[in-house]
């Protein structure tokens, strides 16, 4: 039995829960920018190199340290 290829944004919306579970599997979570970031990529509303550009950008910012210190 074979099934239909994912649309883009469910092909997305998979890779998302994917990357999800094994951060969580390795004892991680996603920070709220995180998720933001990943919602308008699965929502098409941002590629997948402009979430990958934002990311890079707040990290090396250093806000990642900033909100857990907080």
């Amino acid at each position: 039995m074979s099934s239909a290829p994912l649309s883009g944004s469910a092909s997305r919306a998979s890779a998302v829960r994917d990357a999800i579970a094994i951060t969580r599997m390795e004892g991680g979570a996603p920070s709220a920018f995180c998720l933001d970031l990943l919602a308008r990529y699965v929502s098409g509303e941002i590629s997948g190199a402009v979430m990958r550009e934002r990311m890079l950008k707040y990290v090396k910012a250093g806000a990642a340290e900033l909100e857990i210190e907080t």
